[in-house]
């Protein structure tokens, strides 16, 4: 059997009204007066999610290629898997590039 996960973003007074319109929904406010810094450390922990199931998924490739028998590993399904483990650790360095150029940003005040 396959899960889904559905997400809706609607208005609402209360949260309880909003809980009565959708009861099989977990329902969670949203807090939208976040400051700017705390929406980038909100970004800057979703990208550092996706880096790390990258590495999981490029790790498992090189686990997969080294498990298998020396005569597939020449052939290609090794060279898929080896292509594919490269791949994944180029996006996995380059995201580690991008989280650090976020190291820079400063936002100004608002008065100053």
């Amino acid at each position: 059997m396959a899960f889904y996960k559905v997400q809706i973003t609607t208005e609402g007074r209360d949260i309880r009204t909003v809980r009565k319109q959708y009861p099989q929904a977990s329902v969670v406010k949203i807090d939208r007066n976040k400051s700017r810094s705390d929406r980038l450390t909100d970004a800057r922990s979703l990208i550092e999610d996706a880096q790390s199931e990258i590495e999981e998924l490029r790790d498992e490739m090189t686990s997969w290629f080294e498990n298998l028998p020396e005569s597939f590993q020449e052939g290609e399904k090794g060279s898929a898997l080896e292509e594919t483990a490269e791949k994944l650790g180029e996006a996995f360095d380059a995201i580690d590039e991008a989280t650090s150029a976020l190291d820079d940003v400063e936002f100004p005040g608002m008065y100053s």
